[in-house]
């Protein structure tokens, strides 16, 4: 059969912020996409993910929001409707317990104290709910609050390292350099400020 380059996505190679993005969805696709079995919508979305991601001024929201339709379409999304022990629905005003070992969130009364995870904000839980139900031309839109943004960069790590059984190298590599390297700068200038 014979193939064609779509899109070299050559922005990705030459901004390290957009080479890091990419590489979370590659290699989460190389993880857990079946091998054998043909996923025609999957690859059009990482193919748009990686025109979105790669392109200049792209956000780190958008990487989020690949993130999740991803898992969606592999089956492995967080249950976010309610809780994943009892099935009580989850009220969105309401902070609830995210337990990636458990798939999705887990309500007060059925949360074991051992239970690893963190608490979620009701904005971050619509944000990862968005990444499910939004079409991928409208997820440009979709802007992180400082609370969010933090509680995504810890709760949506934790999932994927759950599902694929280890830790992402390029999540890694996005946590360490890209962000990381985005809280010295803000440190740096408020110094300078200071």
């Amino acid at each position: 059969e014979d193939a064609s380059l779509i899109d070299d996505c050559r922005g990705a190679s030459s901004d390290m912020e957009a080479l890091a993005r990419t590489s979370v969805l590659l290699e989460l696709v190389l993880e857990l996409a079946p091998e054998e079995e043909p996923t025609p919508q999957l690859f059009d979305d990482l193919a748009a993910a990686l025109a979105v991601l790669s392109a200049p001024g792209a956000r780190e929201e958008a990487l989020w929001l690949y993130l999740m339709r991803l898992l969606e379409q592999l089956g492995l999304a967080p249950f976010l409707d309610g809780c994943v022990r009892c099935g009580k629905a989850a009220g969105m005003e309401d902070r609830a317990f995210f337990s990636p070992a458990s798939g999705g969130l887990i309500c007060t009364k059925c949360r074991d104290p051992r239970d690893a995870g963190m608490p979620l904000s009701a904005g971050t839980r619509r944000f990862m709910a968005a990444g499910l139900s939004t079409p991928p031309d409208k997820m440009r839109r979709i802007v992180l609050t400082g609370e969010a943004r933090g509680e995504i960069r810890q709760a949506l790590p934790l999932f994927i390292h759950h599902q694929v059984g280890k830790r992402l190298l390029s999540l890694d590599f996005f946590e360490r350099y890209i962000i990381e390297g985005e809280r010295t700068e803000m440190r740096r200038r408020r110094s300078k400020i200071s």
